[in-house]
């Protein structure tokens, strides 16, 4: 072990807890064995808010071979496949088609570049005419989300330019007719030729920002992880699917389909065992601060044990969502509260101290979440305030929550929705190890509550709530 130095606490950056704006994620990004998946052929991949997601598109897109389309859909114009829907199937595949023109579009634009001249011109030739034909509005509107955010310079063929200026809501609803879908064969056609040579992937991530809560949209959704099905069985490269699709585990189990089952051997899940989350903060102080890599929370970290008689690592880790974002907010809290305090290592009253500043952030982080999805994000902290003790069993909730505001057909949604963000667990008592545990959504995912169960709050939330263990 290392022995610590004034400068180690100074020399140490978590880094954000937004994967987004981290510059330097790359430099110490874990890979819990998703990575190696999502870089050999497996085109979904599934993980709650928080779970580095994010991280994993970066880093797939810093890694893949060939050509690599970065569709993060910021500013995405989802309305364009309600414009697209293909008639001629049931709604569960309405919306694969559309997706299926929006991904190929990109894939040619940013690949074309390095094609041979004849696909390039055959490419162009069938833009043209989609650019003609009675499909062309919605269109449209995929050529100027292109060129607007993604800044893709489009062809320079005529027509093409033209493409960019129409506006969506002047666009009347249609259908895709027979002739569009001829085109995009085609142009599917041109692409499978053209990654014999050279691999091209699209990672589309941000699809929740479709999510209003309708069923039309979890179809839509839905066609976005249908298309890269279709894509992986259209387009044979060696390296990574053709196209990966980056969706919240919510939405995916929120999605029925009679078929869904065929998508478990090519979907992975970012799970976060706690020797993962430790690994993630060692990571980050053997890459900013030189620490041997191993030895970092034994260097950084009090090894003295807590009043809970478990060590630090144990106690941050209960306090965490099994998410990445959340260990790195402690842990940047911690180090924050122990610099100021003037010490040489975080010890157990600055993680005490940090905890108070963590446990607000995740309330805020739940008020962010669950905003779109509750009647009142108020009565719903009104409602978590009241019960008083982290324990409760369901009537103590519906009267809390119905004191707290909360109208009686919404309570057990709310419930609902607690559960899916982990606030909310079933205490599991005996067994055969004996004691009790208490388990949540990002351990089991068919977790329920139960009429004669108890239930927890998640300890991350009991500083900021005033909740006891009592």
């Amino acid at each position: 072990m290392s022995s610590p130095t004034p400068g180690v606490l100074s020399a140490i950056d978590f880094g954000r807890f937004d994967a987004e704006q981290d510059a330097n994620l790359l430099d110490y990004f874990i890979d819990v064995g998703t990575a190696s998946d999502a870089l050999l052929g497996k085109y979904l991949v599934i993980g709650r808010k928080g779970s580095g997601k994010t991280a994993l598109f970066k880093h797939v897109a810093a890694s893949a071979t060939g050509t690599v389309v970065e569709m993060d859909l910021e500013d995405y114009v989802f309305q364009a496949h309600k414009r697209l829907i293909d008639q001629a199937v049931s709604p569960a595949f309405a919306y694969a088609a559309s997706w299926r023109f929006a991904i190929a579009i990109s894939m040619y634009v940013e690949a074309s570049p390095t094609m041979g001249w004849r696909l390039r011109w055959r490419g162009r030739r069938i833009l043209r005419q989609i650019g003609a034909g009675p499909n062309k509005g919605p269109l449209a509107a995929l050529f100027g989300w292109l060129g607007r955010v993604r800044k893709v310079a489009l062809p320079s063929i005529p027509g093409i330019a033209e493409l960019g200026g129409f506006e969506i809501a002047d666009v009347e609803e249609t259908f895709l007719v027979k002739s569009t879908l001829t085109l995009l064969d085609q142009l599917e056609e041109v692409l499978a030729a053209h990654v014999k040579k050279t691999p091209v992937t699209a990672l589309v991530d941000r699809l929740d920002d479709a999510w209003d809560g309708t069923e039309e949209s979890l179809r839509l959704i839905g066609g976005a992880v249908r298309a890269a099905r279709h894509f992986a069985g259209k387009l044979q490269q060696d390296g990574p699917a053709p196209v990966i699709v980056f969706l919240r585990t919510d939405l995916w189990e929120k999605i029925a389909f009679n078929d869904k089952n065929k998508f478990a051997q090519d979907a992975v899940y970012l799970d976060w065992p706690n020797e993962e989350l430790e690994r993630v903060i060692d990571r980050r102080i053997h890459k900013t601060a030189g620490v041997p890599e191993g030895e970092g929370w034994a260097t950084v970290f009090t090894t003295e044990r807590m009043r809970s008689g478990t060590t630090a690592l144990k106690y941050m880790t209960k306090r965490v969502l099994g998410r990445p974002r959340d260990i790195v907010a402690f842990s940047t809290f911690a180090l924050d509260v122990a610099v100021s305090n003037g010490h040489t290592t975080i010890d157990g009253q600055d993680i005490y101290d940090a905890e108070v500043r963590y446990s607000k952030h995740i309330v805020d982080e739940l008020r962010d979440e669950l905003g779109d999805h509750v009647p009142s994000m108020v009565a719903v902290v009104n409602a978590l305030k009241a019960l008083g003790r982290r324990t409760f069993t369901l009537s103590t909730w519906k009267t809390a929550a119905m004191s707290a505001g909360i109208e009686a057909e919404n309570v057990d949604a709310v419930l609902e929705q607690l559960f899916e963000a982990s606030v909310v667990g079933v205490l599991r008592t005996g067994g055969g190890g004996g004691g009790s545990r208490t388990v949540y959504r990002y351990q089991d995912r068919f977790l329920r509550a139960t009429e004669t169960g108890q239930l927890q709050v998640h300890p991350a939330f009991t500083k900021e709530l005033g909740l006891t263990d009592a």
